[in-house]
């Protein structure tokens, strides 16, 4: 023990020097463990960041791909043929990129405001074509592609309508809100004037709302009446 003691007290300056630099080796090879450790974990966790990344702008680009569809659009127009679209666009929009109408297409006939559908057929009545139920503007080619969407809307809405008599054959008859004045001149007992009276009341009153709003019109007695009455309707 007294040897211990002596060798302390001859050699205290190196022993604390020593146990300095023992100390400091601890320090030191415990931070470069403690960085290679980070630097390692960095490396594992950079491939799945990257791969996050690819897949986000994958799914972005297959999102903004599947918000386009195409529409066909046939009939009075300038170039009709397959055109792409979105679901924010309209016939109108359609019907712009074919060209514009052709001066002999029945714009009356058109809802421009129909909103568009993938396999859309969108069809534009030529003037004269009254008396024949245009194609629907929605035909799929695939039964039940479009769900219970059934209701088949129609850019070109006719206003003939057809209804059943008692002889169970079909009348043609023409709605009075959307007839225009050459389907007018038509029908048995309507001039020129009165087709214009017609229009007018039209107009002042924004619609007829029954059939037996012609009565109010001048020179529209009963007999008259009667004849329209088998050729003009009220529509929805």
């Amino acid at each position: 023990m007294e040897k211990i003691k002596e060798f302390w007290e001859e050699n205290k300056i190196f022993s604390c020097i020593t146990v300095a630099i023992l100390i400091a080796a601890c320090v030191m090879g415990g931070y470069i463990l403690k960085k290679d450790s980070l630097s390692k974990s960095n490396e594992i966790l950079s491939p799945d960041i990257s791969s996050s990344v690819k897949n986000t702008s994958l799914s972005s680009a297959q999102e903004k791909t599947s918000t386009a569809f195409f529409v066909d659009i046939k009939g009075a127009v300038k170039e009709p043929g397959i055109y792409k679209a979105t679901h924010k666009m309209r016939v109108a929009d359609i019907v712009s990129a074919a060209g514009g109408f052709e001066k002999t297409a029945d714009r009356n006939q058109v809802n421009l405001a129909l909103k568009l559908v993938d396999q859309q057929v969108v069809y534009i009545p030529f003037k004269g074509e009254i008396d024949r139920k245009p194609p629907t503007t929605m035909e799929s080619g695939v039964s039940g592609q479009l769900g219970n969407s059934n209701a088949e809307t129609e850019a070109g809405l006719t206003s003939t309508m057809s209804a059943q008599g008692d002889d169970g054959q079909s009348n043609s008859k023409m709605d009075l809100n959307k007839v225009t004045k050459e389907e007018l001149l038509e029908l048995d007992g309507i001039g020129d004037k009165k087709a214009d009276l017609i229009l007018t009341y039209r107009t002042q009153h924004e619609r007829f709302n029954k059939i037996e709003e012609l009565k109010n019109i001048t020179g529209i007695g009963d007999k008259t009446f009667e004849k329209l009455n088998e050729r003009l309707m009220i529509g929805p």
